[in-house]
This record gives structure tokens, C-alpha cells and sequence, in this order.
């Protein structure tokens, strides 16, 4: 899928320092790839406080924040 984004200028000039023109939307992949690992972990360390205040979390919730984990 091809998609049009905008970025300062600044990091664009950094980003051109660390790889080429071809490895461009590798590196963007990766990048996102990593952001959405970290949200699921927010995700589920929220669920974790939840938990300490609201009791234990289901199987359920289990199961479904293992299903937004990414496969490795």
C-alpha cells in the first residue's frame, strides 16, 4: 500500500544521513511497527493496573490482548 505522509524537513535530513532513498519505507515500517508494540504494551499495562484496582483480568481480556500482539 502506498500512502503520502508530511515530515519536517529536520528529520528527513536525518533520516537521509541513516539510509538510503531505497530503504526510505523499510525504515518507516519498522518505525511503525515498533510505535504500535509500545501502545499495545500501554494497553495492556493499563489493563494490569486496572486490574490491581478492579480485580484480576478475565481470560477474555487475556485473549484479546494477546490477539493484538504482534506475531514474531
Amino acid at each position: 500500500m502506498k500512502v503520502s505522509v508530511t515530515i519536517a524537513s529536520d528529520v528527513m535530513d536525518q533520516l537521509n544521513e541513516r539510509v538510503g532513498q531505497g530503504q526510505r519505507s523499510e525504515y518507516f515500517a519498522a518505525a511503525i511497527v515498533r510505535q504500535l508494540e509500545r501502545d499495545n504494551l500501554k494497553e495492556l499495562l493499563d489493563a494490569m493496573e486496572a486490574e490491581a484496582e478492579d480485580g484480576p483480568v478475565t481470560e477474555a481480556e487475556i485473549d484479546e490482548a494477546l490477539a493484538q500482539w504482534p506475531a514474531r
